[in-house]
């Protein structure tokens, strides 16, 4: 013998699309948590900070740069310190990304 419960939420909450909101966030703060890692990337033919790319998937924002050197001037090398422009920018565009989410939601609950 089976036993089942069945339980039903309901609300706003329960009725918005809550993953179509976190996607308009994502692309919301998309480019410019690419401007905020370029802003913190040291120049000197600006190469570096012109590769920073951003990929929007799911609920998942990544924001990578492919050049060779990229991680030594990030985590540095025997001979010198990193720079940590992306380990510098992660809290704030975490911050970023949560705010936006957040307005994202307000606006599909109407609130």
């Amino acid at each position: 013998m089976d036993v089942q419960i069945t339980v039903t939420f309901s609300g706003k909450l329960f009725i918005a699309n809550v993953d179509q909101a976190i996607a308009r966030a994502g692309q919301k703060v998309q480019r410019p948590l690419v401007s905020l890692v370029q802003s913190k990337t040291p120049k000197r033919s600006g190469h570096l900070a012109s590769q920073w790319l951003s990929q929007l998937s799911g609920n998942s924002l990544s924001v990578t740069n492919l050049t060779k050197y990229a991680p030594f001037v990030e985590y540095g090398t025997k001979r010198f310190k990193g720079r940590e422009m992306l380990t510098k920018s992660v809290p704030e565009m975490v911050d970023r990304y949560q705010k936006a989410i957040a307005d994202e939601l307000k606006a599909e609950l109407g609130g």
